[in-house]
């Protein structure tokens, strides 16, 4: 198996791989670090409209969330919902989770 170039926006999956372990480890600052520079590379290469862009900005708001960052974690969510409502339509399950979540968010603020 050969090397991805250094623009192939697969090179986001690994800082995408740390941050979710990061995040489960209750470490959120360091989970943020790595998926920022996932979004980094998802919006360079492959543009800020995908479902795996659309990904990051939702773990990012899981990350913000979890920091206690309400306002920016309810922005990130609502970009990742209507973004996966756009690519996937209302009814996928994605759209309807992060819908659910960033209505949860907004209660507590």
């Amino acid at each position: 198996m050969g090397r991805l170039s250094y623009n192939h926006p697969d090179q986001a999956l690994p800082y995408c791989g740390i941050g979710s372990v990061l995040y489960h480890l209750e470490e959120y600052t360091f989970a943020l670090r790595a998926y920022l520079k996932a979004r980094e590379i998802r919006e360079s290469y492959i543009g800020g409209d995908t479902v795996d862009t659309a990904t990051v900005y939702n773990n990012l708001g899981c990350c913000m969330f979890s920091m206690n960052r309400i306002h920016e974690s309810h922005a990130y969510f609502k970009l990742s919902g209507a973004i996966f409502n756009m690519q996937l339509g209302p009814l996928h399950h994605r759209t309807i989770t992060v819908i659910f979540i960033n209505s949860c968010s907004s209660l507590t603020y």
